[in-house]
């Protein structure tokens, strides 16, 4: 019987599009003589073994301390430059490679410089001396695994779902992909479950019957992927205030909103500065959309009050609570 075991090492700060870039960068600004004896030594091999890369992939193949990953082809294009090989096989010619003893000095003055770059970039994952970690991953497989987007159980958006600690760690050894709470609701929002909810739906029932207020607690963000939405999704509140006023034709006057503010997972003034991204869409300036969004109904005075995310007693999910009181 074969035995395995899995060591998992917690992520955070992980960045391989800074890990690219130092790399990257730390070749552009090789001196001439450790250049030259990368490409009569290293380089070299690499041509040997029929790889037709450029210098500079195969020096960021050769000094990666993540390996070849499984999400470079996508995020980085690199495979792309390797007509023919398998990531495995590819694992393997450059493990060779760096286990060669010729290489070994070579190797250790290169690292000195990547290291240095580290700092400059102030990328503590490579910047720290952890021979342990890394003597680790050169004998044993090691691959990066992502803790955003749908990798995590996050809807599939562009820029993705920013991720956290928890959702990562919940997908360590699942079969599949585990749905996070957002995506779970999201799902009920587009086959009309959601306006269903008997526990959103009698709340709502419940305090009209009795002629109380509503009240709802919400954390104000979560718009585009990056801004929050692993905690909160801005189009849930909507959906919910559609179903409240549109579904029951709910008074105004007896809704009281409990507004959250998010300067963690947002920008810390995002909710009351707007800004622009790359494709002209307006960023941000939550209380401002919060402010358009209850003037659809009538309902710009049912803001109860607002409160930062940092001294709020909130535990950060994005269920949203409905609660009813005289």
């Amino acid at each position: 019987m074969t035995k395995v075991l899995e060591v998992v090492i917690d992520g955070y700060g992980f960045d391989p599009d800074l890990e690219i870039a130092i790399l990257s960068e730390s070749y552009k600004y090789l001196p001439k003589k450790l250049k030259s004896e990368f490409k009569n030594s290293i380089y070299k091999e690499v041509k040997e073994e029929n790889l037709r890369i450029s210098e500079e992939i195969a020096f960021i193949l050769f000094f990666n301390r993540n390996r070849l990953n499984l999400f470079f082809e996508k995020e980085q294009q690199i495979l792309k430059h390797i007509p023919g090989k398998k990531p495995e096989s590819l694992i393997h010619i450059i493990d060779s490679l760096r286990h060669n003893e010729n290489n070994k000095t070579l190797r250790s003055q290169i690292e000195r410089r990547i290291k240095s770059k580290a700092w400059q970039k102030k990328y503590a994952v490579w910047a720290a001396d952890t021979p342990k970690i890394e003597r680790l991953r050169e004998i044993y497989p090691s691959i990066a695994t992502k803790t955003t987007g749908v990798h995590a159980g996050y809807e599939d958006r562009i820029p993705e779902v920013q991720g956290n600690s928890e959702t990562g760690h919940q997908q360590l050894g699942n079969l599949t992909v585990a749905p996070q709470i957002p995506l779970e609701i999201a799902i009920d929002i587009e086959n009309r479950d959601f306006f269903k909810n008997p526990l959103l739906t009698q709340s709502i029932k419940t305090a009209i019957e009795k002629n109380v207020n509503l009240n709802i607690t919400f954390m104000i963000s979560g718009e585009f992927g990056d801004d929050g939405r692993v905690h909160s999704c801005w189009n849930h509140l909507e959906e919910y205030l559609y179903l409240v006023f549109e579904k029951y034709q709910f008074d105004p006057g007896r809704l009281r909103i409990q507004a959250i503010l998010d300067g963690r997972d947002s920008p810390s003034r995002s909710s009351i500065e707007k800004t622009t991204d790359d494709k002209g869409r307006e960023r941000h300036g939550f209380l401002f959309k919060l402010k358009n969004l209850l003037a659809k109904y009538n309902a710009q005075d049912c803001i109860a009050w607002i409160i930062g995310r940092g001294i709020a007693d909130y535990p950060g999910d994005t269920v949203l609570r409905v609660v009813f009181c005289q």
